[in-house]
């Protein structure tokens, strides 16, 4: 998971009204501006926004965290795209994939080749196979998706990519 760096002159209040305006707040009795686009679907507090996207018009990380460090008008963004919205998921697909994989395994370890003429054969290996692809095109998805995320956070917030260094390290801190 690779995190971005930004920097910002925007005030604090102007960074979170701007994510406010173009998300769909998912708290109680929160004020959805509808004359606004909306590109996020997510919770925007004073610290941090949790995010997801809702837009097809930008291909943008299917979950972003952004953390909003700073004071003043020296605004720093720690950007984090997600692929997922917890490890659960790809946890799950990995032990089945791992675990079709070993019987796959095991099955040719005692049947040699005569393997490839049993059922469990012809069930677990097309959906290995599947899990596979499936993982892979995901995983290029999302490689190809940070870099227009960063890109869409930048303009948004009128913002220019540092490096870790650069931010000092009390706002770095939690």
């Amino acid at each position: 998971m690779r995190t971005y760096y930004l920097k910002t002159k925007l005030t604090r209040a102007a960074l979170i009204e701007k994510f406010r305006q173009h998300t769909l707040l998912e708290i109680k009795h929160a004020y959805n501006n509808p004359h606004t686009e909306k590109f996020f679907s997510g919770t925007v507090s004073d610290e941090e926004a949790w995010l997801s996207s809702i837009t097809v018009k930008y291909r943008l990380s299917p979950y972003i965290q952004v953390l909003f460090r700073g004071i003043e008008e020296d605004m720093y963004l720690v950007l984090t795209p997600r692929m997922y919205s917890n490890a659960a998921f790809p946890l799950l697909l990995s032990l089945f994939s791992g675990t079709s994989l070993y019987l796959l395994y095991r099955l040719f370890a005692v049947w040699k080749w005569q393997a490839l003429n049993m059922m469990e054969f012809w069930v677990l290996a097309p959906v290995l196979l599947f899990l596979s692809v499936f993982m892979l095109l995901r995983r290029l998805a999302f490689s190809k998706s940070k870099e227009c995320t960063l890109d869409f956070v930048r303009t948004l917030c009128d913002a220019e990519v540092v490096k870790k260094e650069d931010v000092p390290g009390v706002f770095l801190l939690r």
